[in-house]
C-alpha cells in the first residue's frame, strides 16, 4: 500500500527497477503506472532479463511484461553483460538485476528487499520510503542504468559513481553493484573495521 500510494502521487516521473514484478501484485502496480502515464507522468520500467528465473515466478512476470508492452509503457531489461562475470562453471549463468527500486519525481524513493509478485508478499521483507538527496541520487543512478547501451559501446557514456551527499545529515549510504561500481563489500568491510 505504501508503494501504491507513493506512485499514485507522482506528478513528473516514475522510475521502476524491479527483479520480480508479476502476478496480481505486480499487475496492481502496473495499472497504477499506466494511470499515471495517461496523466502525463513519464514512466520507465527496468526488469531482469531472465524475468525472475523459472517456473511460477517467470510466468507471473511475463504476464505483467506483456501488459506493460501492450499499453506502451517504456520497458527495458538491464544489460547484464556490462557487469563483470564470476569465473568458473557459473560464468554468465548466475547474474541477475536484483534491484527493488521505485523513484517518484526524483524526490521520493522506495527501496528494500521486497519483490512485487504474488509469492513475494508472503516473505519476511522490509521496504523504506526515503525523501531527499539519497532519492535524487538513486534517480540519477536509474537514469544512467536506463541509458546503458545493450552492447559494449561506451564511447560517449559518462561514468557515474555514487557519492556521499553533504547537504543534509543521513545515516544511509548508497552502495551498488553495476557496470561501473562494486562498492557494497568495500563499505561493509569498512564498517566492520571501525566497529567499537
Amino acid at each position: 500500500p505504501m508503494a501504491y500510494e507513493t506512485v499514485t502521487q507522482a506528478r513528473k516521473s516514475i522510475q521502476v527497477d524491479m527483479f520480480a514484478f508479476g502476478g496480481d501484485t505486480g499487475m496492481d502496480l502496473a495499472r497504477r503506472l499506466l494511470e499515471r502515464q495517461k496523466a502525463g507522468v513519464e514512466v520507465t520500467v527496468m526488469i531482469d532479463p531472465n524475468l525472475g528465473f523459472v517456473g511460477g515466478t517467470k510466468q507471473q512476470v511475463a504476464r505483467v511484461v506483456d501488459f506493460l508492452k501492450t499499453e506502451g509503457i517504456r520497458l527495458k531489461t538491464y544489460p547484464l553483460h556490462h557487469i563483470p562475470s564470476p569465473r568458473g562453471l557459473i560464468k554468465g549463468k548466475a547474474q541477475i538485476d536484483h534491484n527493488k527500486l521505485i523513484v517518484v519525481d526524483g524526490e521520493t524513493a522506495i527501496i528494500g528487499s521486497m519483490n512485487f509478485f504474488d509469492f513475494g508478499s508472503d516473505n519476511h521483507d522490509i521496504m523504506f520510503r526515503i525523501r531527499g538527496t539519497l532519492a535524487s541520487e538513486l534517480s540519477s543512478l536509474m537514469r544512467l542504468d536506463w541509458g546503458l547501451p545493450q552492447q559494449n559501446q561506451f564511447e560517449n557514456y559518462r561514468r557515474f559513481r555514487t557519492h556521499a551527499m553533504n547537504a543534509e545529515p543521513t545515516q544511509v549510504r548508497l552502495t551498488k553493484t553495476d557496470a561501473f561500481e562494486r562498492s557494497t563489500k568495500e563499505r561493509l568491510l569498512e564498517n566492520i573495521r571501525h566497529a567499537q
